[in-house]
């Protein structure tokens, strides 16, 4: 079992709860995507006209067409730094690994990357842990109802 003190019930309900029993700095929260089906949100429903779920459709198309925007801006954003970054790189060492000075140009580069590495080390482990891995176990907590918290 996830969490032996909680019931099935309350893990549904979006209820909070530690992680580990004396450690309230590390919760997990649960939640719920159910529909609310109840006759308050029946009777809710019933009182909306065309209008209002044509309006409600619009919206969540113009929410989905920004988030797509938005992720297509921020890709190619990634693309232009890291071509830039690499050809900084590749810029600096070119000139040294052309002629005679090669270990000159094996070191710009094995500078280069240290330094982009560090960078990024530095960022993982002090800024967004998160980040170390792959991405995937996290998101399919999310979309199994568990927020997992920073």
């Amino acid at each position: 079992a996830f969490c032996p003190r909680m019931s099935e019930e309350d893990l549904l309900v979006g209820e909070t709860f530690p992680l580990h029993p004396g450690h309230d700095h590390c919760e997990v929260e649960s939640l719920d995507y159910d529909t609310v089906d109840n006759w308050i949100t029946q009777k809710e429903l019933r009182s909306w006209t065309k209008r209002r779920f044509r309006r409600r459709r619009i919206v969540q198309w113009v929410v989905t067409f920004c988030i797509g925007v938005s992720t297509g801006i921020v890709a190619y954003l990634i693309d232009v730094g890291v071509t830039t970054l690499s050809t900084i790189k590749f810029n600096y060492s070119g000139d040294y690994l052309q002629t005679q000075e090669v270990y000159y140009g094996f070191l710009i580069l094995l500078a280069f990357s240290l330094f982009y590495a560090s960078i990024a080390g530095f960022l993982v482990s002090f800024i967004e842990s998160v980040a170390a891995g792959s991405g995937i176990p996290e998101i399919k907590c999310y979309l199994n109802g568990i927020r997992i918290p920073r």
